[in-house]
Formats: C-alpha cells, structure tokens, sequence
C-alpha cells in the first residue's frame, strides 16, 4: 500500500505516551487514525498533554474518538544507593 488505509476503529483505548508528537505521528502516518480532539490547558488545574483519535464507521465517516494518547510526565531516573527511610 502506498497509503495508510484509516481503520473502522478499536473503541475507546488509552495508551500513555512518552512523546506524544511521535505517537501522533505514529497512530496518523502508519496506523492511519484521523486526531479529532486535543485535551486544552486550562488555568485551574493541571492537564496532562491529550489527543483523541477516531477510525472510520462502515460508511466512511469519522467515529467519535476510538484511541487517545495522554503524554506521560517525565520521571527522573531512580537513584541508586541506600533506601529512603520507610522504603
């Protein structure tokens, strides 16, 4: 195939991503799923990075949202050496 052929969907699954700019790439350039939505900041609270992904129904049309990618936080690397207290 020259083209990603869009799928008829997987129904409403949520990975965690760690870069969600290359997932998006990912999940639209190879699996072939169309974003349809993106999670927005607001200033009341803390929201992780967010996008919504939908295949097609039977007919062609765009479904409401079948993947979503939520950006992961990133982790410092575990320190090595003794435990913390109460660990």
């Amino acid at each position: 195939m020259a083209t990603a052929q869009t799928p008829r969907g997987i129904n409403h699954v949520v990975l965690n991503v760690r870069d969600i700019e290359a997932s998006h790439r990912f999940w639209t350039e190879i699996m072939g799923f169309r974003c349809v939505a993106e999670l927005k900041p607001r200033p009341d609270r803390v929201r992780p990075k967010m996008r919504f992904y939908s295949g097609v129904s039977e007919s062609g049309d765009v479904t409401h949202h079948d993947l979503a990618l939520a950006e992961a936080p990133k982790r410092e690397a575990p320190r090595m050496g003794r435990p913390r207290p109460g660990a």
